[in-house]
């Protein structure tokens, strides 16, 4: 038995396009595709409302979520009547404790990032502050693990990320076993220092260094891609990192800062994706996509970044000294360059399976039905 027919309104109060508003638009887009009615109220004029207007999604947005806001808070609530709300931040949180009416709404709250230290300094007030939710939405069993340590805190539900696989699948056009240029390993994400760049250029001059030649049968040397937006590291500054490495510019290392036209086919054509991260990484949408474009990855192992693996997707390099991941790193490119088509394509099968928006709505979908019962 299936709830259908549910309108669930989902309340974000982040200023920027992050991680956990990729998720609140997919989670809204998973659900409308099981047959529910989503309202999506963001900040205005921020990344979030735009991006959810683009995706179709019924949009209600608020200058704030701040107290003064109650009066248009309570008054849309009233009008809406939501079956459902899911909270992805604080202050919206904060706003729903003075909810009224009949029947109540179920509220889910979504846990994206790690617990600040402060929840572990104060437990109490933790549990107290989240008391009137009606269950925790996690993306990754580690967060959900922490968040059941806690004593009179609401069921704990872990669902990851699901990804449009209309667009996230191997490219038609894609050809990554073309020797003609050298293979491409690609960090596809924003320029930060968390991302880990500047480390693993590092790893990679140690890589070109052991590159044999002589390899039967013979493959070619690869090269480092690194796309993405600067955000707190600049193009000029990974270029010095290139240099100081005695690594050539568009040759061994090739940076690109600005949009393309075609993520999936720099996806799909890439040997490897590299998530270098030094932190963070909860939500892994990143390494999701790389798998659904049937690309195998190669993580840090922060945050959830292991439970995205599957047999076939790839590797984590985490806790090995800078030698054990140079050679776990040529062994998993030169595996990379000898398969075949129809193990990347059973990759991305396997992919579409677990992060699907089908596979995210169908289990948000059953955690409603359990609280409806």
């Amino acid at each position: 038995m299936a709830v259908k027919g549910k309108k669930i309104w989902h309340l974000i109060s982040n200023r920027w396009y992050s991680a956990i508003t990729a998720y609140a638009i997919n989670a809204a887009k998973a659900l409308e595709l099981q047959g529910h009615q989503c309202v999506f109220s963001p900040i205005k004029n921020t990344p979030g409302e735009k991006k959810a207007c683009e995706a179709g999604l019924e949009v209600v947005s608020f200058s704030s979520f701040s107290i003064g806001q109650i009066v248009k808070f309570l008054k849309i609530h009233q009008s809406l009547k939501p079956d459902v709300i899911v909270l992805y931040g604080g202050p919206e949180e904060f706003l729903c404790k003075f909810l009224y009416g009949t029947p109540k709404a179920k509220l889910l709250r979504f846990q994206g990032n790690a617990l600040k230290s402060k929840s572990y300094r104060f437990p109490r007030l933790f549990s107290f502050a989240h008391a009137h939710v009606d269950l925790f939405l996690s993306p990754s069993k580690r967060i959900s693990h922490k968040l059941r340590k806690f004593k009179g805190v609401p069921s704990v539900s872990t669902i990851c990320l699901g990804v449009d696989t209309k667009t996230f699948k191997p490219h038609a056009k894609a050809n990554p076993f073309d020797f003609n240029r050298r293979p491409e390993i690609l960090i596809f994400g924003r320029l930060d220092p968390i991302k880990g760049h500047a480390e693993f250029i590092k790893l990679f001059k140690q890589l070109l260094r052991a590159w044999d030649p002589n390899l039967v049968p013979k493959l070619p040397e690869p090269c480092l891609h690194i796309l993405g937006l600067p955000a707190n590291v600049s193009q000029e500054q990974l270029e010095k990192e290139v240099k100081l490495n005695e690594l050539r510019i568009n040759e061994d290392v090739i940076i690109t800062c600005n949009k393309i036209a075609d993520p999936t086919l720099t996806l799909s054509n890439a040997c490897l994706g590299v998530i270098s991260s030094l932190g963070s990484e909860e939500i892994c949408r990143v390494a999701q996509e790389f798998l659904l474009c049937g690309t195998p990855i190669f993580v840090s192992g922060v945050g959830a970044l292991e439970e995205v693996l599957f047999v076939g997707a790839g590797e984590s390099y985490r806790g090995k000294s800078e030698p054990e991941i140079v050679s776990q790193l040529k062994k998993l490119v030169e595996k990379s360059l000898t398969e075949t088509s129809i193990s990347r394509d059973l990759r991305a099968s396997m992919a579409k399976n677990l992060f699907s928006l089908h596979t995210m709505g169908h289990k948000l979908t059953q955690k409603m039905l359990n609280l409806s019962q």
